[in-house]
């Protein structure tokens, strides 16, 4: 039961990243063309919180489910080279949120002295790529999960 219930929270997790990427970049497309709207720049905040708790799920039911007795054990997974792949992605998709995360940091800390907080194009433009990029690369992740499940990959 608690195998299903892990794999239920990990699936979920997948989902709301998934969703919470999508809505940072839509809204940062849109941020783009109105720079001082501030019920859209907290949106984007919004949507990174939920995309950062999504991403903590994710790993933290990803390593029970792999390493800690609840899906096919640690011998199968590190013994599948799909999941390095796999891994590699989670990376740099973590790499790629650097950029975005680190501004967001400084935005919030300036949005909590004085609400005048201005962005710059070209930025917008950036965390708007790297969030695209992220939803493609979870859907490779996704991808790669599914081939790990039938056995490819296996060494």
């Amino acid at each position: 039961m608690s195998s299903a219930i892990i794999a239920a929270l990990h699936y979920f997790a997948l989902a709301m990243s998934f969703w919470s990427i999508a809505e940072r970049a839509q809204i940062l497309w849109l941020l783009q063309k109105n720079q001082n709207d501030t019920i859209t720049r907290d949106k984007v905040l919004f949507y990174d919180n939920f995309w950062g708790l999504s991403a903590l799920l994710i790993i933290s039911t990803g390593i029970l489910r792999a390493f800690y007795g609840y899906e096919k054990g640690a011998e199968y997974y590190l013994n599948n080279f799909v999941f390095y792949t796999k891994i590699g992605m989670v990376v740099a998709i973590l790499l790629l949120e650097l950029y975005p995360m680190f501004h967001f940091v400084k935005w919030r800390i300036r949005i909590a002295k004085t609400s005048g907080v201005t962005f710059s194009a070209l930025q917008l433009k950036w965390f708007f790529v790297i969030s695209s990029l992220q939803i493609v690369i979870l859907s490779i992740i996704i991808l790669l999960a599914s081939l790990m499940a039938r056995g490819i990959g296996m060494v």
